[in-house]
């Protein structure tokens, strides 16, 4: 395995894991923050609070369209999946003879 194939076998494997790290925390964060908006808004609704109602709702809905348009949970599997890929072809050309196997 010449010194390119290894870069770029570390390289997109290094790439994938922190887009899956991104991509995870993104969805956890905006996850939590629905949580944490929705008892908002119904803690504002008991409190008769129309400023903490509209607050949440605007948080709840930006939220939303990060997750429905990024989707944070479907690109960190992608990314889990072409890291794990990427580590197969390592697997592979580390107990390969020739590198031509590797191309």
């Amino acid at each position: 395995m010449t010194d390119d194939q290894k870069f770029d076998l570390y390289y997109g494997y290094a790439f994938n894991d922190f887009c899956q790290s991104f991509y995870t925390r993104l969805d956890f964060v905006t996850t939590f923050v629905q949580l944490v908006g929705g008892s908002a808004a119904a803690a504002g609704v008991m409190a008769s609070s129309q400023a903490l109602v509209a607050f949440s709702g605007v948080v709840l809905a930006v939220c939303a369209a990060i997750g429905v348009t990024v989707q944070p949970a479907i690109k960190a599997y992608k990314h889990e999946r072409s890291k794990c890929g990427f580590w197969e072809i390592r697997k592979r050309a580390l107990s390969a003879s020739d590198s031509q196997g590797l191309d």
